[in-house]
């Protein structure tokens, strides 16, 4: 898993995402998972990653 500050991943809640989504996906693809200090998620945007995340539910888990 990758490392980065906040400013580095897309903010998917933006309005200039929201607006236009597909750069900002094509970005958290080439980044692999990520988690996202800002909304306090994870952030998975490839397959083999989701698949990985549903057999790691302790953590990759909303319950705290």
């Amino acid at each position: 898993m990758t490392t980065l500050t906040p400013s580095m991943i897309p903010d998917l809640f933006s309005p200039e995402v929201t607006a236009d989504p597909h750069p900002a996906y094509a970005r958290l693809r080439d980044l692999g998972p990520v988690y996202d200090e800002r909304n306090d998620v994870w952030l998975l945007a490839r397959h083999p990653d989701v698949l990985d995340a549903l057999h790691r539910p302790t953590v990759f888990s909303s319950e705290r």
